[in-house]
């Protein structure tokens, strides 16, 4: 039903380079299982195929409720998942993607109350919903929320607890991941996310129980 593959950034001009797979890849039946390994990475539209051919004899919304969210390939995705039978997973990088290639949108308010309300909205299974949601919080909006103390931010400006809050004030993650880089000074926000991802890679190393839970 679904493929995702793994991508790797570059910056200036990509040189192709040779490839040897060394990571393989993961055949998932569940799809909480396939949803706890891409969460968020679900929105990255050049890393997933969906099987158009499934999707579109199975009941869904109408796609066209997501134009305008940025989000709106999620509708097929997340209809490959709510009947979900097979995915796979291929972890070696076969797609780059430029870094700072994209900007000028409301960057908090996509990843924030539209994924939340799409991912809401589209699937059933609370145990393929939440993963998806703790990715975001967890590993995604971290960095973002660092970058735009920065004047060279790319995407629009906003106030990212006044957008997020009213989102996910209720998930603990929020408070504890991404809240404090939103107070901190810059420096002190560095360091928050460095043990952000260092408590990130941990949950991975131990099956992603913060992830799941």
């Amino acid at each position: 039903d679904l493929v995702h593959v793994r991508a790797e950034g570059f910056s200036g001009d990509y040189t192709p380079k040779s490839l040897v797979p060394h990571k393989g890849s993961t055949v998932f039946e569940r799809a909480e299982e396939v949803a706890r390994c891409v969460h968020v990475f679900f929105t990255f539209i050049s890393g997933n195929i969906v099987n158009k051919d499934r999707i579109t004899v199975l009941p869904h919304r109408a796609f066209r409720e997501l134009a305008g969210s940025h989000l709106i390939h999620l509708g097929w995705i997340y209809t490959a998942l709510e009947h979900h039978r097979l995915s796979l997973v291929i972890h070696d990088p076969l797609v780059s993607t430029l870094t700072g290639n994209s900007g000028g949108y409301a960057l908090f308010k996509v990843f924030g109350p539209n994924l939340q309300q799409i991912t809401e909205h589209w699937l059933t299974e609370e145990t393929v919903k939440r993963p998806i949601i703790h990715g975001t919080l967890q590993t995604f909006m971290p960095p973002f929320l660092l970058s735009r103390k920065s004047k060279s931010s790319e995407f629009a400006e906003e106030d990212p607890h006044l957008v997020l809050g009213p989102a996910f004030g209720g998930n603990p993650r929020y408070w504890f991941f991404d809240f404090p880089i939103i107070r901190l000074p810059r420096a002190m926000g560095k360091i928050w996310l460095w043990m952000v991802r260092a408590v990130n890679k941990v949950d991975k190393m131990l099956g992603s129980p913060i992830l799941r839970l």
